[in-house]
């Protein structure tokens, strides 16, 4: 039994690709477009496998004064999907919850 979808998370990144979600989660996610203010989006070099690969994935650090928003998709997940989505994230980020565009509060992943 799964779970109950509950939780909003906002991707900007590598969590939108359907291989990632079917990987991470065991399934596609549903999603909609929404966007965040308050951060600017730099880039990162994070270790892609056990292999030593690195590759560059976005990453949002805190800005006040940035003006843009940041676009991107909400979805819907469970407690469990959260903690897989916890496990994929490196200890580059941290989640922390915050406004969205439309009005909605929901799990983002900034700079740690």
């Amino acid at each position: 039994m799964r779970a109950q979808a509950d939780q909003l998370l906002f991707s900007y990144g590598s969590l939108q690709w359907p291989d990632v979600q079917k990987q991470h989660f065991g399934r596609l996610l549903e999603g909609a477009d929404d966007g965040v203010m308050g951060f600017r989006l730099g880039e990162i070099e994070v270790a892609t496998s056990n292999s030593g690969a690195v590759g560059r994935y976005p990453i949002l650090m805190p800005d006040q004064a940035q003006t843009r928003a940041i676009n991107g998709k909400v979805f819907i997940v469970s407690e469990d999907e959260l903690a897989a989505a916890d496990i994929y994230e490196t200890s580059a980020y941290q989640r922390v919850e915050t406004p969205l565009l439309s009005g909605k509060r929901a799990w983002i992943y900034i700079q740690a």
